[in-house]
């Protein structure tokens, strides 16, 4: 009888033991593959050496089916859609505007790139915006629909031309801070002034091959030539040429040298296919990017810790994701993700960095970018 209560009491701690191991096992599995996942991607290269070296390049597939382009002249656009050569079936195109899109060449059949997540076989069209207005592009490709009966799946992009120009205020609130601005854009320099004291801004520095001035005046409310009379000083110039540069303004009266005031603010002038990098320090900032601009996100991250970073919110319609984010490690480690500027709008992009198996936890840190496309 002992013996016997001994066996059963030493089953009921086997099968305790077991229990107690599943329930740790399910609890950490997230943690498990995170950090194996995170380990095998460690790489001494950028994971979006390929993207910097084609952004002009504008890359869709079937997930923008029926959506809008917006591209500039001289862009690339590279259409990949699903195919199945195996049925002798392929992609037709039979709505375009070769004036606007000019096909390079034959259509091609390749695997997907690195922002298509499968192991499908694509069928590649590539096309050199030229110019013009909006038009339609339309593909079909031939479905079978049970015996002897063929059925037609479309394709189809809005193409809207655009030269990307906007106009860009600065205010009194924008002083000794930095602006994104894109070649052609209008700048407009918007700053408070009473002209009843004789004071006024004036322009001190400024490199006219980049910010080409085109008029500078007053408008306001109330009287404005009345003592303590609310008014502003507006000063518009064209971006001319891309690069950075620094515009500095005084407030004083003609006759005086020194300012009441100084007003400076650095201009960052991009190009539309340019790269823009951001980092930490970054945070909770606004970001201007122009359709085409690459933008890349780098993140310190330490996967022993078992924290890592993840995209909590972003609007794929404004800013697509290219690729797979991978770790990195030149002296230190971090991620580098990697989007790229579609249609206008604002909206908001945000990552948590945080363990995968805490869910109901504060995460440790919130990156968060205020992102505007004109």
């Amino acid at each position: 009888m002992l013996l016997s209560l001994k066996i059963e009491r030493k089953q009921i701690y086997t099968i305790l033991t077991i229990v107690v191991f599943m329930i740790i096992l399910h609890n950490y599995s997230d943690f498990v593959s995170s950090f194996f996942a995170d380990a095998s991607e460690v790489s001494t290269q950028d994971s979006c050496s390929s993207t910097v070296g084609s952004t002009k390049i504008i890359s869709v597939s079937d997930e923008n089916n029926s959506e809008a382009v917006t591209l500039k002249q001289n862009h690339l656009l590279m259409v990949q859609l699903a195919s199945n050569p195996g049925t002798g079936y392929g992609w037709q195109l039979v709505q375009n505007n070769p004036e606007q899109l000019k096909l390079l060449e034959n259509p091609t059949l390749e695997p997907p790139n690195q922002s298509i997540q499968n192991d499908s076989v694509y069928q590649v069209f590539r096309f050199q915006v030229q110019s013009g207005a909006s038009s339609i592009l339309e593909l079909q490709y031939p479905q079978e629909q049970g015996t002897n009966n063929l059925s037609t799946k479309s394709y189809r992009l809005n193409i809207l031309m655009s030269n990307s120009s906007a106009t860009i205020t600065a205010t009194d609130f924008d002083n000794n801070q930095e602006i994104r601005v894109a070649k052609d854009d209008i700048f407009v320099v918007r700053l408070r002034t009473n002209p009843a004291s004789g004071y006024s801004w004036q322009i001190v520095s400024n490199n006219p091959n980049q910010l080409k001035l085109l008029d500078n005046s007053i408008s306001g409310d109330g009287n404005q030539t009345a003592p303590g009379g609310s008014a502003y000083q507006v000063f518009r110039f064209q971006v001319a040429s891309e690069g950075t540069s620094v515009l500095e303004l005084q407030y004083r009266r003609p006759e005086e040298t020194t300012p009441k005031e100084t007003y400076r603010i650095g201009v960052q002038i991009l190009e539309q296919t340019e790269v823009v990098r951001l980092t930490e320090s970054d945070n909770n900032k606004e970001v201007r990017l122009i359709p085409g601009n690459t933008l890349i996100v780098r993140l310190d991250a330490n996967p022993d810790s078992g924290q890592s970073w993840q995209v909590i919110q972003n609007d794929a319609n404004k800013l697509k994701p290219l690729g797979s984010p991978v770790l990195q490690q030149t002296g230190t480690q971090y991620k580098n993700f990697c989007f790229q500027a579609q249609s206008a709008g604002t909206s908001t992009l945000e990552f948590h960095y945080s363990r995968p198996w805490e869910r109901n936890q504060p995460p440790l840190n919130i990156y968060r970018l205020n992102v505007k496309i004109p």
